[in-house]
């Protein structure tokens, strides 16, 4: 688990903060005008932690897409899930 929400976010459209240990950040879709540097912050969703999955089971042709793990220890969490972050 990345999150751990109360009883009452537990509802489609709630965004709550991450667990201890785990790194959520947003990266940049230029195709899609998503920038996670803009104001409100937009773009895909990418979590990084030591028990996050260092690839899947017999499916090598995904466990070297870059498109969903770059390499650099982090995980796409799913090519076209995308999030606004509003303070």
């Amino acid at each position: 688990m990345c999150t751990i929400p109360p009883p009452e976010f537990l509802q489609f459209g709630n965004v709550v903060l991450p667990s201890p240990s785990v790194e959520i950040k947003l990266v940049d879709v230029p195709e899609a005008g998503y920038r996670a540097s803009a104001d409100p912050s937009q773009g895909e969703i990418s979590i990084r932690r030591t028990s996050i999955t260092k690839g899947y089971y017999k499916r090598d042709d995904l466990n070297s897409d870059p498109t969903i793990f770059p390499g650099d220890g982090w995980l796409r969490w799913s090519v076209a899930e995308m999030a606004i972050i509003e303070w």
